[in-house]
This record gives C-alpha cells, structure tokens and sequence, in this order.
C-alpha cells in the first residue's frame, strides 16, 4: 500500500515482543565510528530476490558507517562486490556468526526499510542499479545479436506450485514478432517448454545451456544485462533485471504478492518496470497488455 517504513517498524515491534530486544540492533542511531553489520539472508528461506530487492540501500548503509559488512547469498557476492566495492561483501555460511562478531551494530532487511526506504519518494530517488560483469555483457550481446534484432529475455515458469501462471499457449502472441530477438532466462529443463512456446518452431527462442543461474548467478545477470528489455513472471530474474535497470514487464497473477505494490504499475524499487496484473482477466487479455508495454520500452529505448 505504499506505507513501507510503518510496516517495517511494525514488523520490528512485533519482533521486539515476540523474541525480545537485541543489543546492536542499528534502528537509525549515529554509527559514524562503528562497524555495522547488514544480513540480507537473516533466514534460509530468505533467498536471493530479498537480498536484490534492497540492494540500494547498502549504498546509504555506506554512509552512515565507518565500515560495512554485508552478508548474502553465495551467488550474489561478485554482483555485490562490484557494485559496493567499499564495502566488505561476504557469503552467509560459516563465517557468519564470526562477521556478527566483527560489527558493533547489524541491521536486517525490516531495519534497512524502516531507515533508508520510508516511502516511494525515498526509495526511487536512491535506487542504485546492480553492476554486471561489463566484458560478460558485451560478449553475450555480441553473440546474441548477431542479427541486429533487439533483444528480449522472457522466463515463464516457476517451481513454486502456488503461483498464478499464464499458461505457455498464452505467450504464442508475444513471440510471434518476427522483428525481436527471444531469449530463454528461464531456469531448470525448459526443452519441452519452449516446443510449446514456439510451436514447434525452436528457433524462435534461444536458450543458452552454458547459462545457469542456479550455479552462476553472476553470469546470469550478465545475460539479463546484455537485454534489451524483459518479459518475465514473478521471480528472482525479475527482481534481478529491475535492479540492474533494464526495461521490463513484470506479469503478476491474482492474489497478494508483498513484493509487488496492490496497486497502480510501477513499484519505487526498480523504476525501469511495468507491472501487468491480471485483475481476474482472461490471460489473453493479460498477455496483450505485456505486448503492447514490451513494445512501447523497445520502442523507447
């Protein structure tokens, strides 16, 4: 609903009854002299779309403290270090409770939001795009192109079975413009998928099996980079395309999703994406919605 730094302070008060107060716990106070320590995987089940989700405000945490840890997920440590290279970027797992140790204050994802992203105002006036391996983008555009024709990364499935998902019939019209270049960015066995997709006609989609962002999230955004722009569902690819600003279509199916605004297209956090909801309408209907926003960004772009 756009309240992001109430909900974060009520999310901080309810831990604070719940399991207490924690010495450390950084809520905004003066940190100029200290080590501050920021967990953007507090939990196993707090995957990497979290940690990219608020990935802008390591860069105001920076300012605030005479030295920064930041801790994320394996796979996000190149894309971080890249674009934080003052800070001291680690992966959770062993060393954590040693890092914890480290730092006089730490601040998780619900502390970030209550300081830094208060409000829509605040958090798109500080987004700060993720920086991708520049000799990987410039090779994979390269060989991708080879024809000219722009380039548009779509990812249409998911391992979660709650999620509300057009069916793969639906994208036939989408990718039927023979004027753009498709490319796969979707993860796991996709070649029954994209015989869907296409109708039987695979080279309508190029998928690139030497990419997989299950192993090498780093050469994974490298390939959403070297987009031109990107039609995708709900996922870690959408979360990682908005924050390395690349033109997107997010398709979001019914029901409440926190990571999305209830309401209007845009969300602050990535400002380079338009949010298609279905709203109870036919998927058709959705999908040509996604159409017409995917070529109004190639066109603007």
């Amino acid at each position: 609903m756009g309240a992001y730094g109430p909900a974060a302070e009520l999310k901080i008060a309810r831990r604070h009854i719940v399991e207490g107060h924690v010495n450390g716990e950084w809520l905004g106070q003066d940190i100029s002299d200290q080590t501050l320590l920021v967990d953007l995987m507090e939990t196993e089940k707090q995957g990497l779309a979290t940690a990219i989700h608020h990935a802008s405000s390591v860069g105001r945490a920076l300012a605030r403290a005479a030295r920064l840890i930041v801790l994320v997920e394996h796979r996000l440590v190149p894309l971080f270090q890249r674009t934080f290279p003052a800070a001291d970027v680690r992966a959770v797992g062993p060393g954590t409770k040693a890092a914890y140790g480290e730092a006089q204050a730490f601040a998780g994802v619900q502390h970030l939001t209550a300081v830094f992203e208060t409000d829509e105002t605040a958090i798109r006036k500080n987004f700060v795009p993720l920086k991708p391996d520049p000799a990987r983008v410039a090779e994979l555009r390269a060989r991708y192109r080879k024809d000219g024709r722009p380039l548009v990364g779509i990812a249409w499935g998911s391992s979660n079975p709650g999620k509300d998902l057009p069916p793969l019939t639906a994208w036939r019209g989408l990718l039927s413009r023979p004027d753009l270049r498709f490319v796969s960015l979707q993860y796991g066995q996709v070649a029954s998928d994209l015989k869907i997709l296409t109708d039987g006609e695979l080279a309508r989609i190029l998928h690139d099996g030497s990419i997989d962002q299950l192993v090498d999230m780093d050469l994974f955004a490298a390939q959403v980079a070297a987009m031109d722009a990107v039609v995708t569902i709900s996922n870690t690819g959408a979360h990682l395309a908005g924050a390395l600003g690349i033109p997107s279509v997010f398709i979001l199916g019914d029901g409440f999703k926190r990571s999305w605004p209830v309401e209007g297209d845009r969300t602050p956090y990535y400002p380079s994406a338009v949010l298609v909801s279905k709203r109870e309408r036919p998927w058709a209907a959705v999908m040509e919605d996604a159409q017409n926003h995917m070529g109004s960004l190639i066109s603007a772009g």
